[in-house]
């Protein structure tokens, strides 16, 4: 941004993948001469991008821009394309849950039916039974004339003419309870039953269990294949230390490599953008940070971020301290693994700290920090 108001020049904008619109679909059997919405150097490496947004003069309508990925003045990263490849000679990125989607759509229809089966289910409180009489099909014998008559008390109805024995037999009596009504005591009756009905209560027919059973064979699949543990996506942990401790180092590994993937692809060149800022604007003295060597070592950092969560802390510090008994660490990678602090500068506070109080939290004689300081 040329704008004088900001602190650093530096500006985000996100672009949605779908507004990256070209003319041809990507292939690894060989090269086109058009593009998928990025254009390209001879040798492969990216160029440009065709970005398609709103036109501002004109109503309703939709525009291309093309964005150079370095700028032509400035030579700095205008437009960053990080994905993660599939396979080789991918061109474009694609969602970490793209080629879930429609399990997942059928995860989704399938909940949906089991509520709406339930929901029907505890519409229908009870039903009438007969086991004297044959039940037969209860329609069969309706005809245009008698259909009316049907759900009406036959016997009291003025314009009944000669009630015959399938009037009466194919009755139907639907007689709605209010939901309300159950939860006053004596406020339901049932009349009107025949000799040999009894009263059946409906049970609930809906598959809690097997619903339970599908949905988790369903994410256990998907959870294999995006390289998450079922039991981290789902947040239950109902196993031993050792098999949930295996969990979440297994899961952490994974998410070590994607941390990878987005400092190489993003946070390095964003950072890279805001130090030229800061080093132009001359709030950050950085000499000879023009040689590329020199570039390269200020350009040199770690992203932290959050740490793995610990189930047992007493059983993490004290593996810590026989590793560093072992030489098998460092105390910086240790604070830095715990929550990203220095050593160092751990190790200056405390001394400050502990100087002020009357003994160590330890008590005397006893090793720690102070007495190695």
């Amino acid at each position: 941004s040329k704008s004088k108001k900001l602190q650093n020049p530096l500006q985000f904008e996100f672009i949605d993948p779908n507004q990256i619109r070209g003319d041809i679909y990507t292939s690894t059997f060989m090269q086109f001469d058009f593009h998928e919405g990025i254009k390209r150097n001879a040798d492969g490496t990216e160029k440009s991008y065709q970005v398609w947004i709103k036109d501002k003069d004109k109503k309703y309508s939709y525009k291309y821009v093309t964005i150079p990925r370095i700028g032509e003045k400035s030579g700095k990263v205008q437009m960053i394309h990080s994905f993660n490849p599939e396979y080789a000679g991918q061109n474009r990125g694609y969602s970490r849950l793209g080629f879930a989607l429609q399990e997942l759509e059928n995860i989704t229809d399938f909940s949906v039916s089991i509520i709406k089966k339930a929901i029907n289910n505890s519409n229908l409180l009870l039903s009438v039974e007969n086991q004297q009489q044959d039940p037969g099909n209860p329609f069969e014998g309706i005809t245009h004339e008698n259909f009316n008559a049907l759900g009406q008390d036959l016997l009291t109805e003025p314009t009944a003419q000669e009630i015959t024995d399938i009037d009466r037999r194919y009755n139907l009596n639907v007689c709605p309870i209010p939901e309300a009504g159950l939860d006053t005591p004596g406020s339901t009756a049932v009349v009107g039953n025949q000799q040999g009905d009894t009263i059946r209560i409906l049970d609930n027919k809906t598959p809690n269990e097997p619903f339970r059973d599908f949905i988790t064979a369903f994410l256990e699949r998907l959870c294999a294949a995006t390289g998450n543990p079922i039991e981290v996506v789902l947040m239950k942990f109902g196993q031993n230390y050792s098999a949930s401790r295996a969990t979440l180092v297994l899961a952490w590994r994974v998410y070590c490599y994607w941390r990878e993937e987005m400092a190489t692809d993003f946070l390095n060149i964003v950072f890279e953008c805001w130090l030229g800022g800061e080093i132009a604007m001359g709030r950050i003295q950085a000499p000879g940070f023009l040689d590329p060597v020199m570039k390269c070592a200020w350009l040199n950092c770690s992203w932290i971020g959050s740490r793995m969560p610990d189930i047992d802390p007493g059983k993490t510090a004290k593996a810590a301290k026989d590793n560093l008994e072992m030489n098998l660490t460092t105390p910086e990678r240790e604070a830095r693994n715990l929550n990203g602090s220095s050593a160092k500068e751990n190790i200056i506070k405390n001394k400050k700290y502990f100087s002020e109080m009357p003994s160590p939290p330890w008590g005397k004689g006893q090793s720690g920090i102070q007495e190695k300081n």
